[in-house]
């Protein structure tokens, strides 16, 4: 399996983090199904790291694990558009989903 590039790894973190920042607390299969990631517990452990790093607020609500967007998670997206091309920042934002 070949290994993913700097711009890759940072890339998918860009995309979770601005879903957080548009979308606000959400558990790691909705986030999962958002951005596509399969299987989900891929997922769980993408987000655990993203929280140790700082990057996300991990608590429970209502018996259920919900990630959200830390202060220096938004630190990190403004980072990170700054620093990724711009046709790679521009692919990675969230979509809007219909409704209805």
């Amino acid at each position: 399996m070949a290994r993913r590039t700097w711009a890759e790894y940072n890339e998918r973190k860009l995309q979770i983090l601005r879903l957080f920042a548009s979308r606000g607390p959400m558990g790691p299969q909705e986030v999962a199904v958002q951005v596509g990631l399969y299987p989900t517990r891929a997922m769980y452990t993408r987000l655990i790291r993203l929280a140790r790093w700082g990057l996300l607020h991990r608590s429970w609500r209502s018996g259920r694990l919900v990630y959200s967007l830390s202060p220096k998670g938004q630190a990190r997206i403004a980072w990170l558009e700054a620093h990724m091309p711009q046709t790679a920042r521009r692919s990675q934002e969230p979509q809007e989903l219909p409704t209805g």
